[in-house]
Order: structure tokens, then C-alpha cells, then sequence
């Protein structure tokens, strides 16, 4: 675990305030390879210098902070003037709903996720407590936090024996789907009432196929009346009509086996018995 966390505070709902840590979810580094900027004649590291456009380089202690009212013009507001704004909502993750998990699109999780832990003895109890009530309910807690200086909205939630908080998007901050729509090819319509592939891919005659082929045989039939039918009209009604044959041969063999086992008592049961005996050696 690391020695500082990524921010301390309390999780308020209601009367109910429970100190805890947030440590970062997301490993240092995440396995990514960094490479650096070097002179292509020296592979000496390139250096970026704090330069003003007046003054030339300028050093550390000489920058300050700025807000910008109008085009060029800045209100400089240094550290002591930023601290004394703070709210303590800065130290607050306030919850104001329990929601049940799917009542949030998963679009909005930003994936920055924190683990949430007691901060000190005094936390554990109602820790635990708020804990073991979501998971038990199956429930998310949605609330605000100013985090980094910004306002955000934070959903709550367990992850094994602990409490997670992930920061979610404004819908402001999200690309409107429908802008991608029309990169999708929609499916093809259904064909008219009459087509020889509606029938035959959507209704079997009871009683031709069984086990195994009940269920390859109709989603081959709906495929070659769908996906086929789209590409080319004349192969998939082709294909549909090779299957049927197929079906009502498998059909007429089934048929006839019964006949002659009916015909053939005694020699019915005694290869009803072989089969099973193959059947439990695992070959069936």
C-alpha cells in the first residue's frame, strides 16, 4: 500500500460521517514504456526552459498563479487567496442517493477509481457498517466531491472487502452516440409476408428433428433467411432448401428404425441394451 494517500476527508450521509483514505486504484507506471526526447546528434536529453515573451527565461519562484477575465487580461491570485476559497466540501464525500447498479450507464465511469479506506480506529465501525448494507442491498451510493480543485460527482461502491469511489463524467463531457450512428449498417428488413424463407426459417413441421439437430438445425434456417438472404436472395433460399431436404431424410431414417424395431421386439430391446452399454463406456 502506498505510504500517502491520494486524499483524505469523510464519507457524510446524513448524520453519518465516516473518515477515510483514498488511495489510487491504478498501478504506477501501468506496464507502459516511456521514452524520452533526445538531440538526434548527441542523444542528449531535450530540455524545455520557462520562458516569457518580455523577460526571456524566467525561474520557478518568479510564476504565479492567474485567471483569465478577457482576452490578455489575467487576475492573479496567489496561494493563500486560493486556500482561504476552499470549501470544506473539499474534505467531504457527501451521498446523496443509493441507487441500484445498472440505474448508471457505464459510459460516465471516467476511470479514475479510488479505494476508500477507515482513517483511524474511530472510523472502522461505521465503516464496515455502510459496507456491509450496500452489499447486502446490492446498492451504489451517488454523491459530490470536490476532488483536485473541481466539483465531481462520485459513485460509491463495494469491491471486495472494501469501498471503491470512481469519479464520473458530466454528460456535458460526453460525445453524443448518435453522432456514430451512421457508421453503422443498419440490419436488413424483414422479408414480406410469402417469402419461401420466412416460413421454413421461423416454423419446423413437429416432430421431424429432435435432440441436438431441434436446435442447429432452426438457427442454421434463421441464418440462411437473414444474413444470407441479405447477401444473395437465390443462395440462401438454396441453402434453406438443402437443409429442409436433409431434415425430412434424417426424418424417414428415424422412421424406418422405429418400424423395424416394432417389427422386432425381442431384437429391439436387445439393441436398445447395446446402446447402452456404449453409452456408459463414453461412447455415444
Amino acid at each position: 500500500m502506498s505510504a500517502r494517500p491520494s486524499w483524505s476527508g469523510f464519507l457524510r450521509f446524513n448524520l453519518i460521517s465516516v473518515p477515510v483514505k483514498g488511495y489510487s486504484a491504478t498501478a504506477t507506471g501501468g506496464g507502459k514504456i516511456g521514452f524520452h526526447l533526445l538531440h538526434a546528434k548527441c542523444h542528449e536529453r531535450i530540455r524545455y526552459k520557462k520562458v516569457c515573451p518580455v523577460h526571456g527565461e524566467i525561474n520557478q519562484d518568479e510564476i504565479v498563479s492567474g485567471y483569465e477575465v478577457s482576452k490578455g487580461k489575467y487576475v492573479v491570485v496567489d496561494k493563500e487567496e486560493r486556500k482561504s476559497v476552499k470549501s470544506e466540501d473539499e474534505k467531504t464525500i457527501d451521498v446523496d442517493a443509493f441507487v441500484i447498479p445498472s440505474a448508471i450507464d457505464p459510459v460516465y465511469f471516467s476511470g479514475r477509481t479510488y479505494y476508500l479506506v477507515p482513517d483511524g480506529k474511530v472510523g472502522q465501525q461505521p465503516y464496515n457498517v455502510m459496507l456491509d448494507a450496500m452489499r447486502e442491498q446490492e446498492r451504489y451510493a451517488v454523491g459530490r466531491v470536490v476532488f483536485a480543485g473541481r466539483a465531481q460527482v462520485a459513485v460509491i461502491h463495494p469491491t471486495g472487502h472494501l469501498l471503491a469511489m470512481t469519479l464520473l463524467a458530466y454528460e456535458s463531457e460526453l460525445k453524443n452516440p448518435s453522432s456514430f450512428e451512421d457508421e453503422v449498417k443498419q440490419s436488413a428488413p424483414a422479408p414480406p409476408e410469402g417469402d419461401v424463407t420466412v416460413p421454413v426459417a421461423v416454423s419446423l413441421p413437429d416432430g421431424a428433428v429432435d435432440g441436438a439437430c431441434a436446435t442447429v438445425v432452426p438457427f442454421f434456417l434463421y441464418w440462411a433467411a437473414s444474413a444470407g438472404a441479405a447477401e444473395s436472395p437465390a443462395a440462401a433460399t438454396t441453402a434453406v432448401n438443402s437443409t429442409a431436404r436433409t431434415k425430412k431424410a434424417v426424418t424417414t431414417e428415424r422412421q424406418a428404425n422405429m418400424e423395424e424395431l416394432q417389427g422386432d421386439p425381442a431384437g429391439g430391446m436387445a439393441e436398445e441394451a447395446g446402446w447402452h452399454e456404449v453409452s456408459k463406456a463414453g461412447v455415444s
